[in-house]
């Protein structure tokens, strides 16, 4: 709202003149007010460069003139560079510099090398202007790159509201609903379902609502980055940290709200467990971050927003699949359990399969980070319980009277009206659970499971950063720059008709892309 420094490009082109002169009085009233204003204005009249305090004049995109309006004619005299009497000096100095004598361009440029205004910010006499070659590509520093990219991108998720309570909000709601759903699970046989289901859609709701912001927003920004990048304003690491950096906040501080709620809810007051619920919490933001490196990946690997949203469900669906709950690990087919072998003397080459075969692990489960998370949890949530088993009920029912004891034989015992058979369950407790759904290994240990969980989104981050940077490395859309290249001339050619001296090819203008967007 009050800007610090303001950028016009041409504010009085198309204009009457006494529109332009009320416009550049009020920028220049701005300027006055401890603003910085910068104009770029074709053809001023006089009135309105006497407006400006300052002058930047550029030939052939180097400077020729950099200082104030009022000594702009007694500078270029001083070079025997005479502006006409009566004449708009303004015409006179665009004129000036857009001479096609090379002499006097040259003089121009010397002129100005040789003068204070080109010595006053180098007291040492460096170069102010330098010309930035390949190994300083960046005028920026990149630590101080990095700090401005994510100075922004704080400013524009703060600015985007909406966006923000979206978040929060969706996962507040979330939490509530489902813990509607699961509210004060008991401790009987049918609870254990219960349990591992709440922990179940716990994760995929915490899951979606990180990747989906992730492949949706990213596309939005794409095209601003390519043409900036491309610029050389700062480079594809730095804008990949900050853009990482920035979502952090967003998703791990909503996760902690979202398991608060369904874990207060869901689980009763007496099997409250403070340090397994801390636990849970940081498992869940954990896997609250894998998913959006996930997210990521999907975002700068898919080539439209409308591929991203359908890839990422289908890449979502097999990791809830192989979570070890909707299929038990025993249960799991011999080509999606064991690693490819070769049997040599009754053993399993190379040694990994037989040691992978031996820990009772599946590789199909082991890649999917769900399975860790899962299994993590549910050990926290099952942890010191003990379920009731009730008894088996059978209901009276009538004796045929061909029955043997249907009381005809004094010696027979007649059958109760029932029968009742306690303890008929196998899942006593919650060591029996984990130990039937196969969360018993060592690497379903918290200990393990969050170094792991860190592991896979730093090896995703890498992935989505190899990626942005490989389509980004040759142009915009990942073309290279000799294909942008030839596509113009290509089109130059057939819209001006003159055959230009360079070997173009001829599928030149098979590219599917707009020119606008390549040129702008």
């Amino acid at each position: 709202n009050d800007p610090s420094l303001l950028l016009l490009d041409e504010p009085t082109t198309g204009l009457d003149a006494r529109t332009a002169y009320s416009i550049m009085s009020i920028a220049r009233d701005l300027a006055h007010t401890g603003r910085t204003v910068i104009c770029t204005i074709h053809q001023p009249s006089y009135a309105l460069f006497t407006l400006f305090d300052n002058c930047l004049l550029m030939s052939q995109g180097q400077i020729v003139y950099f200082g104030g309006t009022t000594t702009v004619e007694k500078h270029f005299a001083s070079i025997g560079l005479v502006c006409p009497e009566y004449y708009n000096p303004a015409d006179f100095i665009v004129e000036t510099a857009g001479s096609s004598e090379v002499e006097k361009l040259h003089q121009l440029k010397q002129a100005f090398k040789n003068s204070d205004m080109y010595l006053r910010e180098s007291p040492e006499g460096d170069d102010p202007y330098p010309s930035y070659g390949f190994l300083t590509r960046y005028a920026l520093p990149l630590p101080l790159q990095f700090f401005l990219l994510l100075k922004r991108a704080v400013l524009m998720n703060i600015r985007n509201r909406p966006y923000v309570a979206s978040r929060v909000m969706s996962q507040i709601v979330g939490g509530i609903i489902l813990g509607i759903l699961y509210w004060q699970t008991g401790d009987d046989q049918t609870s254990i379902h219960d349990r591992l289901s709440v922990v179940l859609f716990a994760l995929l709701f915490v899951t979606l609502i990180n990747i989906v912001p992730a492949v949706v927003t990213f596309p939005t920004e794409r095209v601003v980055f390519q043409r900036e990048h491309l610029n050389n304003w700062y480079g594809v690491f730095p804008y990949y940290m900050a853009k990482t950096a920035s979502e952090v906040p967003l998703t791990i501080i909503p996760p902690i709200l979202f398991t608060t709620i369904w874990y207060a809810m869901v689980i009763k007051i007496k099997y409250w467990d403070l340090w397994a619920f801390i636990i849970i919490v940081l498992v869940t933001q954990i896997h609250a971050l894998v998913a959006n490196a996930q997210g990521m990946v999907i975002s700068v690997a898919a080539p439209t927003m409308t591929s991203g949203v359908f890839i990422a469900p289908m890449t979502t669906l097999p990791l809830i699949f192989f979570s070890g709950f909707a299929v038990l690990t025993s249960n799991l087919p011999f080509l999606l359990c064991d690693l490819p072998f070769v049997p040599i003397d009754g053993k399993m080459w190379p040694p990994p399969a037989q040691w992978f075969h031996d820990a009772g692990g599946c590789w199909s489960v082991q890649l999917s980070y769900f399975y860790y998370s899962f299994g993590t949890i549910v050990r926290q949530i099952f942890k010191n319980l003990t379920f009731t088993c009730p008894s088996v009920h059978i209901p009276d029912f009538p004796i045929p009277p061909y029955h043997p004891t249907n009381g005809s034989n004094p010696h027979d015992h007649p059958i109760p009206p029932h029968i009742d058979i306690p303890d008929c369950c196998t899942l006593k407790n919650g060591e029996d659970v984990v130990d039937h759904f196969g969360f018993y290994h060592w690497w379903n240990d918290w200990l393990i499971t969050i170094p792991l969980l860190l592991a896979v989104m730093l090896l995703l981050r890498m992935i989505a950063y190899i990626v942005l940077k490989r389509k980004t490395k040759g142009g915009p859309f990942g073309l290279s720059f000799n294909k942008i290249k030839y596509f113009i001339l290509a089109k130059i050619e057939r819209h001006s008709g003159v055959k230009l001296p360079v070997d173009i090819p001829e599928d030149a203008e098979e590219l599917t892309i707009d020119v606008d967007d390549v040129l702008g």
